[in-house]
């Protein structure tokens, strides 16, 4: 099978830099990971989890989330090992980066239409400004650029933090969500939780840029620091808000929490659109062989038609259709991406680590047999179906098994 070579930027070696200018290099890295990885999934997802299960599910949902993405950095500590994966991988790290994009494309226009938000010209005016970000020149060209932004980025949503907690405490230790699903069934929504978050980070291009260009044990430092304090403080952002709620008030502070939040969730969002565009746009084929036309709008185009045919349909389930497709959505996550890294990606007993013919009938028959588990669990919410559907993805690594050495010839 012929794969696709390596994005240029990942191919250019890491600079010798001073001392204090590479630990300032790894700090800005690790800002550019908490950024590239807050999602519409860590600024919204603790919000259903909360709803469904109680206050226990953030747990399920961040510790997973913070141990598999700092772990990115060990798993991937040797040198080459980045450029490697990325190599033989990149149709499915540009696949992961394809369907991010139209996932974030998506959540961003259910934020700004005109009947889910309100009509306030500040709140136009902001989406606007994080629409026109998204113009900014590549953000995988220059490592200094990127830094700038994503240092702003994470300083802006920092501040908006400060603003919502600002003297709103006790509103916060008052809050007491109530779950509308028996708890007990979170058990079984958790290994779906470590799986997904465990495995899909070893797609993702922005992880394999940071780790490029922070190489040996300091850019370890740096993806647990990146998530292990940073990332961990934005998705404890989202643990606030959605705790305590985005009620409006007639007084001025009051009325500026949810601008701040909103501000947050904006400049996320285009920060992490901004990179998974750069991602598609990259040089992944030969300009002989480059399509003319980039999918870049097709898949804005179905970010965007997800999200208006979302707002036409009638519930499902007892969900929003929105909901709905929010949650199709990370079955991407919670069962696609992480079932190809499972199957195809952990090396078989003969070291072998690709998408190889055997192993990609052996992946859709799992997904096939496990998808209808985990619409049951996922979509439908009876998540005591999970466990059959996640049982059924661990078993199929059965059936991935290493060839046979060819035998020598007699003498």
């Amino acid at each position: 099978m012929t794969h696709l070579p390596i994005p240029v930027p990942l191919v250019q070696p890491a600079r010798q830099r001073h001392v204090l200018t590479a630990w300032l290099w790894t700090l800005g890295w690790s800002a550019f990971l908490a950024c590239s990885w807050t999602w519409c999934i860590g600024m919204f997802l603790p919000g259903l989890l909360l709803r469904d299960f109680g206050p226990a599910s953030f747990l399920v949902f961040a510790l997973p989330n913070v141990i598999g993405a700092a772990a990115f950095g060990i798993v991937f500590r040797k040198e080459g090992s980045s450029e490697a994966f990325v190599a033989t991988h990149s149709e499915a790290c540009r696949a992961f980066s394809f369907v991010t994009l139209a996932f974030q494309w998506f959540f961003l226009f259910r934020l700004i239409m005109p009947l889910q938000i309100s009509g306030s010209p500040v709140i136009y005016a902001i989406a606007g400004l994080a629409l026109l970000s998204m113009l900014l020149p590549t953000p995988t060209r220059s490592g200094a650029w990127t830094l700038v932004i994503a240092g702003l980025v994470f300083a802006l949503s920092m501040a908006c933090a400060g603003i919502f907690t600002y003297d709103h405490w006790e509103a916060f230790a008052s809050a007491s969500p109530k779950s509308l699903l028996p708890k007990g069934e979170l058990v079984m929504l958790a290994p779906v939780s470590i799986l997904g978050f465990m495995l899909c980070p070893a797609l993702d291009l922005t992880f394999h840029q940071a780790r490029r260009q922070v190489p040996g044990p300091r850019g370890t430092l740096g993806f647990i620091i990146g998530f292990g304090v940073l990332f961990a403080a934005m998705i404890g952002f989202t643990y606030v808000y959605m705790t305590v709620g985005l009620a409006t008030s007639p007084d001025p502070w009051e009325a500026l929490r949810p601008t701040a939040v909103f501000v947050h969730v904006m400049v996320q969002l285009a920060f992490t659109i901004r990179l998974h565009t750069a991602w598609i746009s990259e040089r992944f084929v030969p300009p002989s062989d480059r399509p003319q036309t980039s999918p870049v709008l097709a898949i804005m185009v179905i970010g965007v038609g997800a999200a208006f045919g979302a707002n036409a349909l009638a519930a499902y389930a007892g969900l929003d259709f929105a909901e709905v497709v929010y949650r199709l959505f990370m079955t991407f996550y919670a069962l696609i991406f992480p079932t190809y890294v499972w199957l195809c990606a952990i090396p078989t007993r003969d070291r072998h680590s690709g998408p190889r013919l055997d192993k990609l009938v052996v992946l859709a028959i799992t997904i096939a047999l496990a998808g209808p588990f985990f619409w049951l669990g996922l979509i439908e919410r009876h998540t005591m179906w999970l466990a059959p559907g996640v049982a059924i993805l661990l078993l199929a690594r059965l059936a991935v098994r290493g060839r046979k050495p060819a035998a020598l010839p007699a003498a």
